[in-house]
């Protein structure tokens, strides 16, 4: 008896049709199996919430596939083609990997013969189905416009400074005044040239809550103490057009937000003064000229495992001479950040001195420092051994739709028009197969990219320590190329403080993962700074 599994996929316009829903496609696949005198092992549908036909990451087909290589089944059970995939190069691919695993996929609502016309059918089929989908967005996209061109706000969250008002027929953003005053407030003194830091401390002292402590802001996450406003919050609001007039309903940077005109708070001229004031703050921020630190929002407290800050100060000696003093010092520690912790400062010019060298013992031996980088990449291809198969598979289809389409013109007779036309249709339906193929493997591509260290990485890290190489103690005062040498590298570092004079460091970077721990060096004689 032949072991299947049931599989079923629901977009959100599906939930509520019966015979499309989750439950409808598993009875029907239940149905189908007891005819055919299958055994059923598993019943495994995608979640209720609804699940998108073009994603080839979805969880339950991705468990799927895995039984598959692991031969647990021998038929999948769909209740038609679009359930499996809304995207051809998809169904190809889970279709051409099951198969391979031996496993056969049989559709409820479709026989497709195994034949050059079945395949064809079956094409047919799926590019109805992307074109469904293209639809699907189409008309979610619209309906939302026409809601937003109504009134309709859509959407259960609004920025600071105003609250969500409903009636019978809309729900719309209304000025809340309490809020408003604090939002004219801060682009108000921000223009007059108040840094943000200000603003804050003045926010702070005044005892005005905060977005997160009004109550109206779900999501948020307090980690201050009370009415500790945050940088990021103040410059969220004076980044955002909503206050001029213009909200952007959808993904920021998906490009496809709406654009929906609400009640103002400020005036164009007046957001647009803060957008040149902030250009104008950071072209001249003396801190980014002055203040260098080679583990900037790269290291860490190993006590409360808060982000450490850089802090640089000054101190006149008995000479008469401005000595500059730099730490990094954890934010817990210093109280702005809502965590118990009495971590010590760390010297930067110690810290940075000894992940400097741990650097430069690393990369000394150009074969060494490329064997390191090289085994990671292995380990990467390992892990991603899934992806890989995929583009691999991809590969093969579209290998195998070209040579089709290589037969199919072999057969073109120029004189007969009957079998011209003939020919025409085929040829258009393989092409658009092997774009589709095209499309979902230059997806995978840039999947692969993020994923996995590449060759031209590995040899821009060759070619910085090359640099370095030559010239060490030069190399020591260029900070920006020290700097994107640590970045390259991945590099991060947990500060430990045993006692307020033992001190370690824990390095971390794509060569070593797992980290080393080495003492702290001192040098005392050769990062000091006078001005």
């Amino acid at each position: 008896m032949k072991r299947a599994v049931i599989y079923a996929r629901t977009s959100y316009d599906d939930r509520d049709n019966d015979s499309r829903n989750l439950r409808g496609q598993i009875e029907m696949g239940r149905e189908y199996a007891e005819q055919r005198g299958y055994r059923v092992i598993a019943e495994m549908p995608e979640s209720e919430r609804g699940a998108s036909g073009a994603s080839i990451d979805l969880p339950v087909l991705n468990q799927i596939r895995e039984m598959a290589q692991s031969g647990e089944f021998d038929i999948l059970i769909v209740r038609e083609l679009d359930r499996l995939s809304r995207n051809l190069a998809k169904q190809l691919l889970v279709e051409k990997e099951l198969e391979q695993a031996g496993v056969t996929i049989e559709y409820v609502l479709g026989d497709y013969s195994d034949t050059p016309e079945g395949q064809l059918q079956k094409h047919i089929k799926a590019v109805i189905a992307e074109y469904e989908r293209e639809k699907i967005k189409e008309r979610m996209l619209r309906g939302k416009h026409l809601k937003l061109k109504s009134g309709y706000v859509v959407s259960g969250h609004c920025p600071y400074g105003y609250r969500i008002t409903k009636d019978d027929a809309h729900a719309y953003f209304e000025i809340y005044e309490p809020e408003a005053r604090i939002v004219r407030r801060i682009f108000d003194q921000y223009i007059k040239g108040i840094t943000v830091t200000q603003i804050k401390r003045r926010f702070v002292t005044e005892q005005i809550l905060t977005p997160a402590e009004s109550g109206n802001y779900f999501g948020v996450n307090k980690q201050r103490g009370p009415y500790e406003w945050s940088r990021t919050s103040i410059y969220s609001i004076l980044n955002n057009q909503a206050y001029a007039g213009i909200w952007h309903f959808g993904k920021t940077g998906s490009g496809e937000t709406i654009p929906v005109e609400i009640p103002a708070i400020i005036d164009l001229g007046t957001f647009e003064a803060a957008q040149k004031r902030k250009q104008h703050n950071t072209r001249h921020n003396r801190r980014n000229r002055k203040h260098q630190y080679l583990l900037a929002t790269r290291c860490r407290c190993d006590r409360c495992k808060t982000a450490m800050s850089g802090n640089t100060y000054f101190i006149t000696n008995k000479a008469g001479e401005r000595i500059r003093h730099q730490h990094y010092r954890c934010r817990a520690a210093m109280g702005q950040v809502v965590k118990d912790c009495d971590a010590p400062t760390f010297r930067v010019d110690e810290v940075d001195y000894t992940v400097w060298c741990w650097v430069e013992e690393r990369i000394d031996d150009d074969q060494k420092f490329t064997a390191s980088l090289q085994k990671i990449q292995a380990e990467q291809k390992t892990t991603n051994a899934p992806l890989l198969k995929d583009i691999e598979t991809i590969d093969g289809l579209i290998s195998d739709e070209r040579k089709k389409l290589e037969r199919l013109l072999d057969m073109y007779v120029e004189d007969d028009e009957i079998m011209k036309e003939a020919v025409e249709n085929r040829k258009r339906k393989y092409l658009h197969v092997i774009r589709s193929l095209q499309r979902q493997r230059a997806e995978l591509d840039a999947e692969v990219e993020q994923n996995f260290l590449t060759d031209a990485q590995i040899e821009s890290a060759r070619n910085y320590a090359r640099k370095i190489r030559v010239g060490m103690k030069k190399a020591r005062q260029n900070f920006a190329a020290k700097r994107q040498l640590i970045e390259i590298l991945n590099i991060t570092a947990d500060l430990i403080a045993v006692t307020k004079k033992e001190k370690y460091v824990r390095i971390r970077c794509i060569i070593d993962p797992n980290g080393e721990t080495i003492p702290i060096k001192s040098t005392s004689s050769l990062f000091q700074y006078r001005t």
